[in-house]
């Protein structure tokens, strides 16, 4: 299933995996433009918990530069991002969790 908006398309890249419980993970690929006319594609993991009721109660995403393709630097300048940008607010959050 692939769904697209404004350039922007997201595919499952493997079937929703359940816990049999309150949780669910599910592999995706985000395929979004780069300059030029090329494409980048990122592939993501997505960690879902439910409440009682079957709504959302918390959902994490999980991706990082090595999952960019076809690579760090075309991608970050597709997505407007700057790698040392990130990697400080990385390191932020680590100094704030501590």
């Amino acid at each position: 299933m692939t769904k697209s908006t404004k350039g922007l398309a997201v595919r499952l890249a493997a079937p929703v995996r359940g816990s049999h419980g309150n949780a669910a993970a599910m592999a995706f690929d985000v395929d979004a433009p780069a300059p030029g006319g090329a494409r980048v594609t990122i592939r993501v993991i997505d960690v879902m918990t439910f409440n009682a009721q079957g709504q959302f109660s918390s959902m994490r995403a999980f991706w990082a530069p090595d999952d960019m393709d076809p690579g760090w630097a075309v991608g970050c300048r597709a997505l407007g991002l700057s790698r040392t940008a990130l990697v400080q607010s990385d390191d932020e959050k680590k100094s704030a969790a501590m």
